[in-house]
């Protein structure tokens, strides 16, 4: 038996649309998409950090190719000098963990990032999947690239993201 999925959408209202792209059929409001390099993030994010030079959105949360939780940023450098941005005293669940993914962005540019954590250690948490996250709470930080071993870096207060 096969059922006509188009005319039932448009029966109930719904607006249907075809990406080719993708190959994805959407039913309803289709997500806005915005294009970075050759990798496509929803504009759905959240602002978590906005000291006028470093903004960073938080985007969501996924597996990586290392079987790992990765909470996803959108960082944008929006100064003409180049920056190493981390991320210290990191916890999730109430528990401190090690996490890892600094990125340097370079003046003017934006860049994917994330803070990723190692499975094995967050399964000790009872983490193991994204529905496991309840909260991350931690601080970023980010230097002149140049001024890394040297400089004093620029910290934020602490960010807390509720899952």
């Amino acid at each position: 038996l096969y059922l006509p999925l188009e005319d039932i959408a448009k029966a109930v209202g719904k607006e249907v649309r075809w990406d080719k792209e993708t190959a994805t059929v959407y039913i309803g409001e289709t997500p806005v998409q915005e294009e970075i390099g050759e990798i496509k993030k929803s504009e759905n994010g959240n602002v978590i950090y906005d000291s006028g030079d470093i903004k960073v959105t938080y985007t969501g949360v996924s597996i990586d190719d290392f079987d790992d939780l990765s909470i996803d940023l959108l960082i944008e450098n929006n100064s003409d000098k180049n920056y190493l941005v981390d991320v210290i005293d990191f916890s999730v669940n109430g528990y401190m963990a090690s996490q890892y993914g600094s990125c340097e962005v370079v003046g003017g540019k934006k860049a994917l990032s994330a803070i990723t954590l190692d499975r094995s250690e967050t399964a000790k948490f009872g983490i193991s999947s994204p529905a496991d996250l309840k909260e991350a709470e931690f601080v970023i930080e980010y230097y002149e690239t140049d001024d890394y071993l040297y400089g004093e870096p620029v910290k934020s207060e602490i960010i807390k993201l509720n899952f």
